[in-house]
This record gives structure tokens, sequence and C-alpha cells, in this order.
């Protein structure tokens, strides 16, 4: 169950991650479109350091990634060692006494 929903909420922050960028960067490309002559040095910088912030954004999400697949893990594996120490545990059947033949 926590694996499904995991999926789930991976799948939905991803999507938006990559809408987001789309948007962003379309935003920068009509930005640098109507920048004034000579600033093309100006532009340049700004690309490299928009780029630059989108792949640390990317490296961070990655770990936070990874951090949760991890604390995913470790709830299953409590809930296992909890479901098997507090399971009913199954009694043995009665051993029937062998008649003594007289």
């Amino acid at each position: 169950m926590i694996s499904h929903s995991h999926k789930e909420v991976i799948g939905m922050i991803e999507s938006a991650i990559d809408e987001s960028k789309l948007e962003l960067k379309k935003m920068v490309k009509e930005i640098s479109g109507g920048a004034p002559a000579g600033s093309a040095p100006v532009i340049n910088t700004f690309d490299y350091v928009f780029d630059s912030t989108l792949q640390s954004f990317d490296q961070a999400y990655a770990a936070s990634k990874d951090t949760y697949t991890s604390f995913e893990k470790t709830i299953e594996s409590t809930m296992n060692l909890f479901q098997d120490q507090y399971a009913p545990s199954k009694k043995a059947a009665p051993k029937k006494q062998k008649a003594i033949a007289a």
C-alpha cells in the first residue's frame, strides 16, 4: 500500500516539476528575446545560472526521492516485524494418547 501511494505521489510531483520547468524555460526565452541590444553577455550569464539552478534542483529532488524510498523500506520492515511479533501463533495440535493394550 505504501509503495503504491509512493509511486502515485512521485508521479504527481514529477509531472508538476516537468510542467514548471517548461514554463520557466518558456518565460526565460521570452524575456531573453525582448532584451535590449548589447545585453547578450548578461543573458548568457543568466541562462547559465538558470540552467545550474535547475540542475541543482534536480539533484536535490533525486536525493529526496532516495530518502523517501529508504523511509518507505524502513516503515515496511518495521510493520513486518510488528506483524510477525504480534501475530497470533498457531497452537500445536494436541497429541493423541496411544491406548495401551491390555
